[in-house]
């Protein structure tokens, strides 16, 4: 066969090598984060229209730990991560409801959160999407005050959280991500009374987060 008949054969395509999702990995996270947060004073009749309603917004950054099972495509993991940052949003209170504040302003921080969730994926070689859900634990910080007090008190809050992403595996032991989370409503919490003037309570709390993140991966390939 001379050397043009040989250049017009088809040549095949070398097999891609499977990729192994399991394993023990670690890795770090930073995330954007947005929300919804209300103030109000219950002793003004709970939480009517003209509350102290407003958004927040801010980051998180933290770590991650987790270990995955792969199954042919099925794989199976659990991870736990812990991020530290500021999401958070305000709104003047004197202008939703007096409580003694002489110009106030109602406050909510998120300072931490951290997350203990089950994953499960469909994996494509080195790309797996996969969809995530469990238990979220909040710090949160709620305040209220002005020229006449200022009352404050944190608190950690344990709710749902799920979501889903998209993991890349671009090197033997590395991968990168992208997900969403859903942090449940935190519920109520009353954070402050002073004597004579008001009590007040942070409610209608939840928030989003769009994460990006890196992992190592301890076995796989």
């Amino acid at each position: 066969m001379g050397l043009a008949a040989a250049a017009d054969l088809p040549v095949k395509a070398k097999p891609v090598a499977h990729y192994d999702w399991t394993g023990l990995y670690v890795g770090g996270v930073v995330a954007d984060g947005w929300g919804h947060s209300r103030h109000c004073d219950p002793g003004a009749g709970g939480c009517p229209a003209g509350s102290a309603d407003f958004n927040m917004s801010g980051w998180l950054g933290g770590v991650t730990l987790g270990y995955n099972l792969q199954w042919s495509n099925l794989v199976l993991g659990a991870e736990a991560d812990w991020s530290w940052g500021s999401i958070k949003g305000s709104m003047p209170s004197n202008a939703v409801f007096d409580c003694g504040s002489g110009g106030g302003t109602c406050q909510t921080t998120i300072s931490s959160l951290g997350t203990v969730r089950g994953r499960l994926g469909y994996a494509f070689g080195q790309l797996l999407p996969y969809v995530t859900a469990g238990a979220a634990f909040t710090r949160v910080r709620a305040s209220d005050g002005g020229t006449n007090f200022f009352i404050q008190d944190t608190t950690t809050k344990t709710t749902s959280v799920w979501g889903g992403g998209l993991e890349f595996a671009f090197a033997p032991q590395w991968s990168a991500k992208v997900e969403y989370l859903r942090i449940g409503d935190l519920g109520d919490f009353t954070y402050g009374h002073v004597t004579g003037i008001c009590a007040c309570f942070m409610t209608d709390t939840h928030y989003d987060l769009v994460r990006l993140g890196v992992n190592y991966r301890f076995g796989g390939h």
